[in-house]
Parts: structure tokens; C-alpha cells; sequence
């Protein structure tokens, strides 16, 4: 009972995932509070102390902090007690500490533009508008969480050696943009919240009048603001700018509700080429990740993907 997480009756402030939870009428939301209770019972210690009583109202929050514990521990990484001030810090022979901050980033609108079906359902679309939102939704989070790991450093919690990673968790804003990690060879979508990348379009070249889509290829405009309707821009260059050193890499999460085999392979990072890390490249061994590369008026995304997985 000590470490049941689903202890707590339903009140009104509970949220909607905890009630499916606590009563789980589908195999899926069984297979969720499986998972949670199984995180939570390994490994309790190193979540905060108020973490049980604030996971029925916080449910998303709360799971997503558990998914980021498993995905690190199955790339290999062991938890140890985190520094103050910071979420988790994990620990591999051979390499510097991760230490992690983790946000889950709300839904803007999760409704979207909504058309009623002759057969009496409703059909729900998030267009262009949504999606930078929804990347409004992941800066913000990022420039919430870099200054909680800036005052960490200056008071010494967390040491300019460890590596230090954002974890964003897209379980609530993947469905207003329709985020992928970048799979197929193309920059992740969450990336362009941190990078100047643009609208996509595509080369086509012709072959006897026609075009051969064959040799298609996916170029990308450069824009280093996001809009927002009647307020100033905001940035979208962090991770090539040096504005932002302290941060090492973005970790992103699209967590699979279906699937909790290996949910390293569930997230990619994305890391900061302009941080103040100096000591080469740091990879954290998960389903995919991406180097930027800078140049005189340009710059560069390498992607190494994990030699046990496959484009999809």
C-alpha cells in the first residue's frame, strides 16, 4: 500500500488519465497504470517526496516524469539521488552525469476545428495555426526550465561538467503538431522550436515533362521566429544563437501508450551546439539523435540513429 500509486479515491480535482487509471475499463488503460505502478514501486526514491499525492491531480505531468526515468534507464543509464533543484540524475561507467529537467507542456486548444459527420461523429483537425502554438507551447517550456538549471549551476546544486538535458514531454502537444522524432532522414519536428527551421518544401526535378517523384527532396525555408497573433515574435533559434550555453540537449518524448517495451526508443535529443559543453560529442544512446552543426551563415543536422532500429 506504501507505494500503491492508485490509493486515493476519485474526487473532482482528479484528473481525467487518473480516473481511467484507478478504474481501467480497456486493456490500454490497464497497461498504463501497470506501467506506473511497476516505475513507481523500482523506483520511488528518486521521485519527489510529494510526488504520490500530487499524481492524481497531475497525472500527465506525473507519467511523463516516469517515462523519462525508464527511457533513460533502458539507454543504459542508472539513477542516483538527484541534485537539489533538479528532477533526476542518472550515472553510466565511462561517461560525465545526466542530470534532467523534465516539463510536460499543456494542450493550447484540444479541441481544433471540429466538423460534424453525417453519421453522427465528429471529425477533429489541427491545422498551421495550431502547430506554432504548439511550438510556442515547447519554447516556453524550455526558457521555464533553462532558468531552473541556471540558478542550479550558480548555486553550485549541479556541476558546469554534468550534462544537462531538458526533457519535454509531448504526450499533451503532439496532437495539436503532429510531432514525429524525425524519422526517414528529416529533422524532428520538435527541432524547429529551437532551431531556425522554416516551412518544408520539396524539389521535384522533371523528366520528360513529368515530374520523377522518385528524386524528390525536402528542403526547408529559414525562419528564426515563431508568430504570434497581435504580440511580438519569439525566437526559435536557441540552439544555434549561444544565448542559451547552460542547456546541453533537448530531450523530446513522444511517449507510445501501446507500447512500454523500450521506451528509449520513444525519444530523441537534439543537442545544443552552442552550450558550453567542450567535451565532444555525448551520446545518450537512445532511439535517435541529432548534432547540430554550425557554419558561417548556415548550419547542419546530423542524425545517428540507434543500430538496433530502422526508418519506419
Amino acid at each position: 500500500m506504501e507505494r500503491d500509486l492508485f490509493y486515493e479515491i476519485i474526487n473532482d480535482k482528479s484528473h481525467e488519465f487518473f480516473k481511467n487509471m484507478k478504474n481501467p475499463k480497456s486493456e490500454e488503460a490497464e497497461r498504463c497504470r501497470n506501467f506506473c505502478s511497476e516505475i513507481y514501486r523500482k523506483f520511488d526514491k528518486y521521485f519527489d517526496k510529494d510526488f504520490k499525492m500530487r499524481f492524481p491531480m497531475e497525472t500527465p505531468a506525473r507519467f511523463s516524469e516516469m517515462f523519462f526515468m525508464q527511457a533513460f534507464v533502458s539507454a543504459g543509464w542508472d539513477p542516483v539521488m538527484p541534485s537539489r533543484r533538479i528532477d533526476f540524475r542518472f550515472r553510466r561507467a565511462g561517461s560525465r552525469d545526466l542530470v534532467v529537467e523534465v516539463v510536460t507542456p499543456e494542450l493550447v486548444d484540444g479541441h481544433g476545428h471540429v466538423t460534424a459527420l453525417p453519421n453522427g461523429m465528429i471529425s477533429r483537425e489541427w491545422d498551421g495555426s495550431h502547430r506554432e502554438k504548439a511550438l510556442l507551447r515547447l519554447t516556453s517550456a524550455f526558457y521555464s526550465k533553462y532558468k531552473i538549471i541556471e540558478e542550479a549551476i550558480s548555486r553550485n546544486y549541479i556541476d558546469e561538467n554534468d550534462y544537462r538535458i531538458i526533457g519535454i514531454s509531448g504526450l499533451r502537444v503532439r496532437v495539436e503538431g503532429g510531432w514525429s522524432l524525425g524519422y526517414w532522414g528529416n529533422p524532428p519536428d520538435f527541432a524547429e522550436a529551437f532551431l531556425p527551421i522554416g516551412k518544408r518544401y520539396y524539389d521535384i526535378p522533371l523528366v520528360g515533362g513529368l515530374p520523377d517523384l522518385n528524386e524528390n527532396r525536402a528542403n526547408y525555408s529559414y525562419s528564426d521566429t515563431i508568430k504570434r497573433d497581435l504580440r511580438a515574435d519569439v525566437r526559435r533559434d536557441a540552439f544555434v544563437s549561444g544565448n542559451f550555453p547552460k542547456v546541453n540537449a533537448i530531450a523530446y518524448a513522444n511517449p507510445d501508450l501501446l507500447d512500454f517495451e523500450d521506451v528509449s526508443k520513444n525519444f530523441a535529443v537534439l543537442h545544443n551546439s552552442s552550450s558550453s559543453w567542450r567535451h565532444g560529442d555525448f551520446v545518450i544512446g537512445c532511439g535517435q539523435e541529432y548534432f547540430v552543426g554550425v557554419a558561417e551563415g548556415s548550419f547542419s543536422i546530423t542524425r545517428k540513429l540507434r543500430p538496433d532500429l530502422v526508418d519506419e
